[in-house]
């Protein structure tokens, strides 16, 4: 019997019978006169035939899935459970007091549909909701579903893309980024890129001709628009703060903006804005290049055509974002009450979804005129720039820097103190309260404020007293002080969240970090008695010579202790560095960057 592939037949293995085979049946088959089945070796169990047939079977029957050898067993990483939807559940809708409303993914879908979901989107989002978990959970919960996440990417790479990949991928990099750890996850965004071009995601739907056959209604429509917008507009940041970064020939021109949709419920809020956001990192990214190297001369920062050009790039885009997003006080100096009575009413016809992308503009839009008059602002330091040594024009260049930088870090202040108010309960919008959830401070916030210190630290510990004219009695200590531990406590409220736990690394650390010593610095400025005390050096010589870096692990890198034990040193991320500066006296505090060198030679040169 040595076509046969077992020893029993069926029904005596159904029954633990002894079977004796032959080649007309076993023996008890033949003796209770009923059909005796045998599997040949050369079939699969599909394949399962009579030998009689008298039997009342159907071989439809035989023959339905349930008896396929070929099953797919599932990794048991990848199987949801009900405690990973859950912290999707409270992560989407703020623990059920909002609606399941996102920039990025049709939220509510997700959650209806979570246990049909692609393993890696699954595990993902839970991965995000275990990080903001209230109460906190151990670091470890989060960066296990990171693990189990980019483990199921890993399997889908010679699968067709999809969307869903598309949207895991931008959560991913999302999540290496709030875990502070922005290289890790360029990796992930770059292939969601390459995934939508792939796709033709980057083809707004109502313009794509191979989709009409599938008939998408509205709202499936949105997702893909969204899976769009969310990565782009992540590309563009991560290029206004990083030069390191890789490149990507993308464009929005043939994509519609994100629209509202109901079904019946909000679904997608009405997120408009995303373009303008998009558009103002994109800036943001040019100028940083802009700035990577020094001019020739002196003159260049005076005068240039590039310069002219950002300018009128930035004046028309100012100009094409609606009156009712921009959120600017009657006086830069400081913000009244009918400042905020204002804003609180703009912010009151906002969805609250969108009020974070809304405060994102205005403080990227300040810290971009910033930053267009960054150069010309150092040279308010320089002692061949003294008022008394230039011509009317020069004068004129340098004087509306200062007032030009101290107007825009004064807003940055001002906006940061407003949603900081609504976040604590002292300021109130009635149609969003309880939902103070979404005025916390976000990672994106940090870089504009970083950008103001830095601001008030050129003014305060660098210009040169001759230009101080220009700021007058704006520029009482008392405010400034007032100015800087506001924005200071902001950033403050996110380092224990965003910096992991009990290790020197983290895109914001360095950020802080220096903060800290520009305050320091201006502090010790402030307490000097010596009118005669060197703009270059403070009154303390215990400054310790210090080159921030941001501190790059992998995620994985971590042990049960928490501890990490190798990590890389790169250039901390930032709207723009110190442009070869340092922080303090003696060795000082100065920036890691590629850059850095060149500038800090050009001024030690060229005056």
């Amino acid at each position: 019997m040595s076509s046969f592939v077992s020893q029993q037949c069926a029904r005596c293995h159904q029954f633990n019978l002894r079977c004796e085979p032959s080649p007309v049946g076993c023996a008890s088959c033949l003796y209770f006169g009923v059909a005796c089945q045998y599997v040949p070796k050369t079939s699969s169990i599909q394949s399962i035939h009579p030998l009689h047939h008298p039997s009342p079977v159907s071989p439809q029957i035989m023959k339905q899935e349930v008896f396929h050898t070929g099953w797919i067993v599932e990794d048991p990483d990848l199987m949801p459970t009900v405690e990973d939807w859950r912290l999707v559940h409270n992560y989407f809708t703020n623990k059920g007091r909002s609606l399941p409303v996102l920039l990025s993914i049709d939220g509510d879908y997700h959650l209806r549909n979570y246990f049909q979901r692609s393993a890696v989107l699954r595990l993902v989002t839970s991965a995000l909701g275990a990080h903001i978990a209230s109460p906190k959970l151990p670091e470890e919960v989060s960066l296990s579903y990171y693990r189990r996440a980019r483990k199921a990417v890993f399997a889908t790479v010679s699968q067709e893309p999809q969307v869903e990949t598309v949207q895991a991928l931008f959560f991913l990099y999302l999540f290496a980024v709030w875990k502070g750890q922005p290289v890790i996850g360029r990796a992930f965004l770059k292939s969601g890129l390459e995934m939508i071009v792939a796709l033709r995601l980057h083809i707004d739907p109502d313009d794509s001709p191979w989709l009409f056959s599938l008939n998408l209604s509205s709202r499936e429509k949105e997702d893909r628009r969204r899976a769009f917008w969310a990565s782009y507009k992540m590309y563009h940041w991560e290029r206004s703060v990083s030069t390191d970064t890789f490149s990507f020939k993308i464009s929005d021109e043939r994509m519609k903006p994100p629209s509202e949709v109901y079904d019946p419920q909000l679904i997608f809020s009405n997120c408009g804005c995303i373009k303008t956001e998009s558009d103002l990192f994109e800036f943001l990214g040019d100028m940083k290049r802009i700035h990577a190297l020094p001019p020739k001369s002196i003159n260049e920062l005076f005068w240039s055509d590039i310069a002219l050009e950002m300018n009128e790039r930035l004046l028309k885009l100012y100009g094409s974002i609606p009156n009712d997003t921009l959120l600017i006080t009657e006086s830069p100096q400081s913000m009244n009450q009918s400042d905020i009575d204002r804003f609180v009413q703009q912010l009151s016809i906002v969805s609250v979804q969108d009020v974070a992308f809304v405060f994102c503009i205005n403080l990227h839009l300040f810290a971009s005129f910033s930053i267009l008059l960054r150069p010309k602002l150092y040279l308010s330091s320089l002692s061949c720039c003294n008022p008394r040594f230039l011509s009317t024009e020069k004068k004129m260049i340098i004087e509306s820097a200062i007032k030009g930088s101290l107007d825009a870090a004064n807003r940055i202040a001002s906006l940061t103190s407003f949603f900081s108010g609504i976040a604590n309960g002292k300021i109130q919008i009635p149609v969003h309260r309880g939902l103070e959830f979404f005025f916390r401070p976000m990672f994106v916030h940090v870089y504009p404020v970083f950008d103001a210190v830095i601001v008030f630290w050129l003014i305060k510990c660098r210009m040169d007293p001759a230009w101080m004219y220009v700021v007058g009695d704006e520029f009482g200590w008392d405010a400034v002080k007032k100015r800087v531990d506001g924005l200071m406590q902001f950033v403050g409220r996110l380092k224990s969240n965003q910096l992991m736990s009990g290790a020197e690394a983290g895109a914001m650390l360095p950020l802080y970090q220096c903060m800290e010593a520009m305050l320091r610095e201006m502090e010790e400025m402030e307490g000097s008695t010596s009118l005669k005390v060197e703009r270059a050096t403070t009154t303390e010589s215990d400054w310790d010579e210090l080159v921030l870096g941001m501190n790059v692990i992998s995620l994985d890198d971590v042990e049960k202790s928490g501890s990490r034990e190798q990590f890389e040193i790169k250039e901390p991320q930032a709207l723009l560095g110190l442009l070869g500066f340092q922080v303090g006296g003696g060795g000082g505090m100065r920036w890691r960057g590629r850059s850095e060198e060149s500038w800090r030679l050009f001024w030690k040169l060229r005056c």
